[in-house]
């Protein structure tokens, strides 16, 4: 194995340097960067100022959809009723996942945040069908009383199943969700070759034998940009779930318009990066 790098001397974004900065004192336990652990917690912070500084413009467009919506998850769900306690908790930790995932893109941990995108659309599809079934809410709540109550409640929460019932509801909508997870799933979300390489250095040193860095973390730009276009891809499909659910007080608290003025901008991200790879795989 290649040797630990020491915090802020592996794929240092040169951006970082000469962007404007302010300096700022803060307290931290004592120890705290001096061992191999939280030395590599300091290394992924400079990776995350790294990537704000190279994408300011989708960093900006993140935190407006942070300030339109998961700051306003209490007054989207206001005082929910016991019915709907389930489906909302779950639509909340689905957007809780989204700032989790972003603090995982930021340090260029791509790999790792597809688990979490995934997470993020279960979350919101669990969220839909106990919003839309009373059935299903029962049976959510009862899953851990029994064996039995939990092999009731397997085969309606299965993916297949709960995509039948998106489709019968919303067939746009469910083929984008469709979609959306099985490439999450060749992407990371399980293992498998492609997923598991990403940020994954492979050093050749002789006659077969090679050195694997332990850093897993990468934030060249182009990698960093397409994990922030999935990403905004999962938001919106979690989006237009809670927005089946809740259309009238989004429309109300003026998210939904707010939300479309970021749609715009991603659109315009989405197809430059586009272009970009197109340029690259062009023969010379």
């Amino acid at each position: 194995m290649s040797e630990q790098p020491k915090p802020g001397a592996f794929f240092k974004n040169t951006g970082s340097i000469s962007a404007r900065s302010r300096k700022e004192e803060r307290v931290v336990p004592a120890g705290w960067g001096r061992d191999s652990l939280t030395g590599y917690f300091e290394q992924l912070e400079e990776q995350s100022h790294a990537t704000f500084v190279t994408h300011p413009e989708l960093a900006a467009l993140f935190a407006k959809v942070d300030a339109l919506v998961c700051q306003k998850l209490g007054d989207i769900f206001h005082e929910p009723g016991v019915k709907r306690l389930d489906a909302v908790t779950l639509f909340m930790r689905s957007w809780s996942i989204y700032g989790a995932t972003l603090r995982l893109l930021f340090a260029g941990q791509l790999y790792e945040s597809q688990v979490l995108m995934r997470a993020m659309l279960e979350c919101s599809v669990y969220a839909w069908a106990c919003w839309n079934s009373e059935e299903l809410t029962d049976l959510w709540n009862k899953r851990d009383e029994s064996p039995e109550a939990k092999k009731a409640f397997k085969r309606p929460f299965q993916w297949v199943s709960l995509m039948q019932r998106l489709e019968a509801a919303d067939s746009d909508l469910a083929t984008s969700v469709r979609q959306a997870y099985e490439t999450l799933i060749d992407q990371g979300a399980h293992p498998n070759p492609f997923g598991v390489q990403l940020n994954t250095a492979h050093e050749k040193i002789d006659d077969g034998k090679y050195a694997v860095s332990t850093h897993f973390s990468d934030i060249r730009p182009e990698f960093t940009l397409f994990g922030m276009l999935e990403l905004y891809r999962c938001l919106t499909l979690c989006y237009a779930l809670m927005r089946a659910c809740v259309r009238e007080r989004l429309d109300l608290l003026r998210i939904h318009d707010g939300m479309n003025d970021v749609a715009v901008v991603f659109g315009k991200h989405a197809a430059a990066a586009v272009r970009a790879v197109e340029q690259r795989q062009r023969p010379a």
